[in-house]
């Protein structure tokens, strides 16, 4: 269904319908042909009404999932529609979202492509990819790629750790991950708990842990998550091997 032709609702409720839309379009919705779900329609009128929305948000999640909408994509959304009524999200709403997607994600197709659908953030395959293509080039060039390049590797792995907290923690850490590097800089979820990014050995190295030790203090803080990430996170600069196909075996050591 397009934006343009949602169900009608009564007029308190398709305002905030539209109001979340437009908030969520333009700060974090990826593609707008898929946003609208019949959940939504119901998670309006219960905030309008303010009555309890556990079970639309439940019904989100999954729907979510099944489009392949990653966890930190969906609780960014529906995070956009308290914002447009000047509220912090409710944590059973988040909390119901989060059962939903992973009850959506476990009988949804499986996904196509190389990327964690908790974190939103590329597979240990996709960096090795690059990491094959970075070798590649500086040998072409007559360059050493362990003078070039390293690997920034963050742990906040904690035990004793419920599904759903790893799910919450995998999403903000993929959020942490892609503000703090960016499309250019290819990275990976390489464990529970434990991700890497390639990064070049330049300058702005030490200030690119810092920040991201920083951030992940942050996020642990705003998306409640600071019981189950390790405080402080171990952030350090892992040096490249000789040959990429030490890699592997590096980073299942880094994740221990």
């Amino acid at each position: 269904m397009t934006l343009g032709r949602l169900p009608p609702l009564e007029a308190p409720a398709q305002r905030l319908r539209d109001r979340w839309r437009d908030e969520s379009l333009a700060a974090v919705w990826l593609h707008d042909g898929d946003w609208y779900h019949p959940a939504v329609d119901a998670l309006v009128e219960g905030v309008v009404e303010q009555r309890d929305v556990t079970g639309a948000a439940e019904r989100l999640g999954r729907a979510r999932a099944r489009l392949g909408v990653g966890i930190g994509e969906a609780m960014d959304d529906i995070t956009c529609l308290y914002a447009v009524v000047g509220a912090e999200v409710e944590p059973q709403v988040l909390r119901a979202l989060s059962v939903g997607w992973v009850v959506g994600n476990e009988t949804a197709p499986a996904p196509v492509g190389l990327v964690d659908p908790w974190s939103g953030l590329p597979t240990l395959d996709y960096l090795l990819l690059r990491l094959r293509e970075t070798y590649g080039e500086a040998a072409r060039q007559g360059k050493d790629v362990t003078a070039t390049h390293a690997l920034v590797v963050v742990d906040v792995a904690v035990t004793q750790v419920t599904r759903f907290q790893r799910l919450a923690r995998a999403a903000a850490m993929g959020k942490v991950m892609a503000d703090t590097f960016g499309d250019g800089h290819p990275m990976a979820v390489v464990g529970p708990g434990v991700y890497a990014a390639l990064v070049p050995r330049d300058v702005e190295l030490g200030a690119r842990v810092r920040e991201l030790r920083t951030a992940v203090d942050r996020a642990a803080e705003e998306r409640g998550v600071s019981a189950v990430v390790r405080r402080p996170p171990r952030v350090w600069v892992e040096g490249l091997p000789p040959s990429v196909d030490d890699v592997p075996a590096l980073l299942g050591a880094s994740a221990t």
